[in-house]
């Protein structure tokens, strides 16, 4: 990254700056008018369909669970994330979908590097039923 100073640095010295400007976090950072990204191959040379994609909601009223889903959703998060596979990736939203106390435990983008048929691409489905 160029600052107006003439500086420069690289994303490694400033992690923190690097995932700013991605978009990681509120408000302005700067303008990105370039950006370089490391790709990494396939893996085991995969040529078609090498990443599985999940996506899974829940909605449940705060005022009648009292939050028990989202809890219980989290810890099952947490519980399969502590031994899931370096080829998994994702995130866990929670969020208000009206005054009314319904809210959503969403779980998104889950992305598996390599094909549906893996045995670690199968590890999902035992945790989140």
């Amino acid at each position: 990254m160029n600052y107006l100073d003439g500086k420069r640095t690289e994303f490694q010295e400033d992690s923190d700056l690097f995932w700013a400007l991605r978009g990681g976090g509120a408000g302005p950072w700067g303008v990105v008018t370039a950006m370089t990204l490391k790709v990494h191959k396939n893996r085991d040379d995969c040529r078609s369909n090498c990443y599985q994609v999940t996506n899974a909601a829940w909605v449940a009223n705060i005022n009648e669970d009292v939050g028990r889903l989202a809890e219980k959703l989290m810890e099952v998060w947490f519980e399969w994330g502590a031994q899931a596979s370096e080829y998994w990736g994702g995130y866990l939203l929670t969020f208000p979908l009206d005054d009314l106390g319904n809210y959503m435990v969403n779980l998104s983008e889950l992305t598996y590097a390599g094909s549906a048929g893996d045995e670690d691409a199968m590890d999902i489905e035992n945790y989140f039923r």
